[in-house]
């Protein structure tokens, strides 16, 4: 008699703020790969007594099986690869990784305006990000999914992948921060309809708890 052993699934706790912030993405991928985790909510007033519990005493942390991880980045990559949002071979990948990266440079722009106190240097930022940094960057999207040959209009191959959930993560932030219309970029305006409206993350973004961030 032959025996099959049967893979147990990982048990996660996505520990986080009580927001969308940089946990967003990875929760957005379990929503997409139908993954069961405990979402764990911070307030700010609990923050200071859980901190020394964590890794480098920041969040998110996504603890698997007990194990606890740190860093949003590599959080996003690993959920990506795991569960075949990462592309089919290396090009893919480097295409995805160049698109994550792009997105971790827009995001540290951001947080310039998010951070500056004085109003006088906030407007100068802001008027900075509208008028230059955030055209560059959403014209580098435009033309990478215009290269994109293969059907259905994404980043990378025929289908979501890490790129389309961080670019259209990224560009909700920026539409209800700076309201940024997507106008001038309808090819990354239609990968964020579809990342949104995937019917999956549609039922994700239906019952998420509203937030200011």
């Amino acid at each position: 008699m032959s025996s099959s052993k049967v893979m147990k699934m990982p048990e996660y706790k996505l520990h986080y703020f009580n927001g969308r912030g940089a946990a967003e993405p990875a929760r957005i991928l379990f929503a997409l790969a139908d993954v069961e985790y405990e979402d764990v909510r911070y307030e700010m007033e609990d923050w200071p007594a859980k901190k020394p519990e964590m890794p480098l005493q920041a969040l998110p942390v996504l603890e698997i099986d007990g194990k606890m991880m740190t860093q949003s980045q590599a959080i996003a990559r690993y959920l990506a690869r795991e569960y075949g949002f990462n592309g089919t071979d290396n090009m893919e990948t480097f295409r995805i990784d160049e698109i994550h990266e792009a997105i971790v440079e827009l995001q540290r722009e951001l947080y310039k305006l998010h951070y500056e106190k004085d109003e006088d240097k906030k407007k100068e930022i802001n008027q900075s990000l509208v008028d230059t940094i955030i055209p560059k960057f959403m014209n580098f999207f435009e033309r990478r999914i215009t290269e994109n040959h293969r059907s259905g209009g994404y980043f990378v191959g025929d289908g979501i992948t890490l790129a389309d959930v961080l670019v259209y993560n990224i560009t909700y932030n920026m539409e209800q921060k700076l309201k940024l219309s997507l106008d001038k970029w309808p090819k990354t305006a239609a990968v964020c309809k579809k990342v949104a409206s995937h019917p999956k993350v549609s039922a994700w973004l239906k019952k998420r708890p509203q937030s200011e961030f």
